[in-house]
């Protein structure tokens, strides 16, 4: 355990330049704090786990508790023999409680013990318990190979057996059932080619036949092996051996692979081949023109011909891509790309498809230079999150829409057909609203060009989203149907959603809803829409139609959109006014929640103490100014500058610590600028700004890495000297005599042999 400790300490030694560096990462990171939720995710139930283990084909997220039945069966025999005969094996003891514990963990949330693992400091940054089964397979076949030790062991302890002939016997019957166990494995693979099997996940439900199937092939496995192990040493018993282990561990991994992995293989040519979609986009300097997709970020990766591509896929196609998947996203650049209110940091490292970033009032695309978005709406991926009550199914994203009482809200659908509208929605400051009262109003235009209008009502449809709050007593409108709920400030009360079904009488066409609030101090929520058809029991999701003037199409095939963004900022520009903002106040402004008048073309928004900010004439700039990228790498770029006033450089790359900045070779400050982005002050006339990252925690890492491999360098020296000076100890130097003597003796010996 010491030597092992010691060489974790000294490799991480040997990395420190990239460790220091992925903790900066990760400390800005979505995953830089994990509830107990996140950190429960994934967990198995113990029938699950069990079914997992002796069923593999059938799996349960991205992995599974398997070990080949040959390798359980000798754990089997090792702790079996340990415990009989009172073998204290230290070793074996120490891998029994790393199988129990491991097994413990991967049951996760289901286990009273779970969030005692949870306040561990350091096994609470690890996701989803039953990845635990990584400790759990490795447990096991260590004790598998101490089952076969002890097996070895006790067959070469005994009296061989004397004769031939049933010698024999022994290794022909070997061979007969490994030639079984071939045949077996063959209609084993077979069998599970049903489909009924194949697509039956539920882990209460054991399929009987394909664990049949597996009995028999792991008795005439073992019965191989003993047999095998019974014979002689030479190079038929070696070969036979692993042959044994070979078939043991070969049928069902590789019945696995055929029967469910097959839909989740593409060939290499999907690597170089690309979507019409990104053909269209590499026409445009990726410098000047990112991309975004509105579409589930797996759509169409795994088609041999896509009608586009997924946005980690577009990296190899030189686009400079908006939307993606990646562990380590920052948070701010979650919380500006997905709709979840403040208090809700939105821990998924991949960005689904967001329609309010369509709006005329979010600058979130326009400040990130997203000159292209590719919408793909009839999105097909069953993966895609949902979320059902009552019947009625939602889009596990929410909308996140402030419905306000003088603009209405529209929501669209494409062929939208149904008798009853679902609504999601919450009241904020609403405790002196009456029951019954209404507080939004609804229009619903069809297809005939007739609009059916609705009301929605406190009490009955929506209702405060505080209402379980301590100070809930002074309520006047009763609780409604809860769709949801999160934590409160503090989790000192719950916060709920509401559930409401407008019934519109008769099915309908429907083009479009529009929602108003009443005229009321308190606030509306929208989170969620659908209309519900009791007819065909399908629900259709709304959605916010983009502005046709800022989104222009540019591109549309096989249901694929691309729109040309007309209020696209370029990568770097220059302003004359700014504000100081808060972090807070700056996320809101650029997500269009605020009533802040945020011009990000003429306004900076710098989150800098009042009394140090730039001073600044908000003047327009002459005709001839400009902010001009002149070299433009990962870790560097080079701009220049000319204005004929003192303002503010925004540069459209993401603010991060570690990027320094030189005003005409001198440094100046980075100021975090618009949420996301980097500002630089500049005075007026013509300059040069480079921007570099210097990388902090990788130099420092560095200097740790060089001092550990000369620690290695050191201790190796120490070691090969150590050991020359023991040899040297222990095998003295013979004087001439005493050799003579030992060469007269040999040769006498030869003699006498011969």
């Amino acid at each position: 355990m010491v030597v092992t400790i010691g060489a974790i300490c000294l490799a991480a030694g040997v990395a420190a330049f990239q460790i220091l560096e992925t903790l900066r990462a990760a400390s800005l990171s979505v995953r830089a704090v994990l509830s107990y939720d996140q950190f429960s995710d994934g967990s198995f139930p113990f029938a699950l786990a069990f079914k997992a283990w002796l069923q593999p084909i059938y799996p349960y997220g991205d992995v599974t508790l398997y070990v080949p039945p040959l390798a359980t069966g000798l754990a089997i025999v090792a702790v079996v023999l340990s415990l009989r005969h009172h073998i204290r094996n230290p070793l074996i003891i120490f891998w029994l409680i790393v199988t129990i514990t491991a097994f413990i963990m991967i049951l996760g949330k289901y286990t009273p013990i779970n969030y005692a693992f949870y306040n561990l400091p350091f096994i609470s940054r690890f996701r989803i318990p039953s990845r635990h089964s990584f400790e759990w397979t490795f447990a096991l076949s260590i004790l598998g190979a101490f089952g076969w030790d002890a097996i070895a062991l006790a067959i070469a302890s005994r009296q061989q057996i004397e004769s031939g002939l049933r010698d024999l016997y022994g290794i022909v019957l070997g061979i007969l059932c490994l030639a079984a166990s071939l045949v077996i494995g063959i209609f084993w693979w077979r069998f599970s080619s049903n489909p009924m099997n194949d697509t039956n996940l539920s882990y209460e439900i054991f399929h009987y036949p394909y664990l049949a199937w597996k009995a028999v092939f792991t008795l005439l496995i073992f019965v191989s092996a003993w047999q095998f192990l019974r014979m002689k040493i030479c190079r038929w018993r070696i070969t036979l051996l692993a042959s044994v282990i070979m078939l043991a561990c070969f049928f069902e991994p590789f019945i696995e692979h055929t029967r469910w992995h097959p839909g989740f293989e593409v060939p290499a040519s999907r690597f170089s081949t690309f979507a019409p979609t990104t053909h269209f986009l590499r026409q445009y300097s990726p410098v000047h023109n990112r991309v975004y997709s509105d579409a589930n970020p797996y759509e169409e990766s795994l088609s041999e011909k896509p009608i586009l591509d997924s946005v980690n896929l577009t990296a190899l196609a030189g686009l400079h891509h908006v939307a993606g998947y990646e562990p380590l996203m920052l948070e701010r650049y979650a919380r500006a790309l997905n709709n979840a209110p403040w208090e809700t940091v939105p821990r998924d490292p991949s960005l689904a498809p967001n329609p309010t970033l369509f709006e005329s009032k979010s600058h979130v695309l326009d400040l990130l230079n997203t000159t292209f978005a590719v919408v793909y709406p009839k999105s097909s991926d069953p993966s895609d999150p949902t979320v059902e009550k009552d019947g009625i199914r939602f889009s596990g994203t929410s909308l996140g829409i402030d419905v306000k009482s003088d603009q209405p809200i529209s929501l669209s659908g494409e062929e939208t057909i149904g008798d009853t509208l679902g609504l999601v929605t919450s009241l904020d400051n609403a405790s002196h609203i009456p029951d019954n009262a209404f507080v939004a109003k609804l229009s619903i235009y069809t297809d005939d060009d007739r609009v059916i209008e609705r009301h929605l009502r406190a009490g009955i449809d929506t209702a405060d989203l505080a209402y379980e709050h301590a100070n809930s007593t002074s309520i006047r409108h009763a609780l409604a149907r809860i769709f949801d709920s999160h934590p409160g400030n503090g989790n000192k009360w719950s916060a709920h959603s509401y559930l409401s079904r407008i019934d519109l009488g008769k099915r309908v066409r429907i083009e479009r809803v529009e929602i108003i609030k009443a005229e009321t101090a308190a606030g509306l929520k929208l989170f969620r829409a659908s209309l519900y058809d009791s007819t065909s029991r399908q629900s259709t999701f709304f959605s916010i139609p983009s502005d046709s003037e800022k989104w222009q199409i540019a591109y549309q095939n096989a249901g694929v959109k691309i729109l040309r963004n007309s209020q696209a900022l370029p990568r770097a520009w220059l302003v004359t006014d700014a504000l100081a903002v808060s972090k807070f106040e700056a996320w809101a402004a650029i997500r269009g929640r605020s009533s802040l008048p945020f011009d990000p073309r003429r306004t900076a928004l710098l989150e800098l103490d009042a009394n140090k900010m730039p001073t600044l004439s908000g003047r327009p700039l002459s005709a001839d100014s400009y902010a001009r990228i002149v070299n433009y790498e990962p870790n560097r770029l080079l701009i220049e500058t000319k204005a004929d006033q003192p303002a503010v450089l925004v540069v459209s790359e993401m603010h991060y610590p570690g990027w320094v900045a030189l005003l005409d070779g001198v440094k100046t400050s980075i100021h975090n600028t618009n949420f996301l982005l980097r500002g630089v002050v500049i005075p007026a006339g013509l300059h040069r700004v480079e921007m570099s990252y210097r990388a902090p925690g990788a130099r420092k890492g560095a200097i740790i890495s060089l001092f550990t491999l000369l620690l290695i360098g050191a201790l190796a020296i120490y070691g090969k000297r150590k050991s020359a000076n023991h040899l040297n100890a222990g095998s003295p130097q013979l004087d001439r005599a005493t050799r003579d003597k030992i060469a007269d003796e040999l040769a006498s010996d030869l003699e006498a042999k011969h």
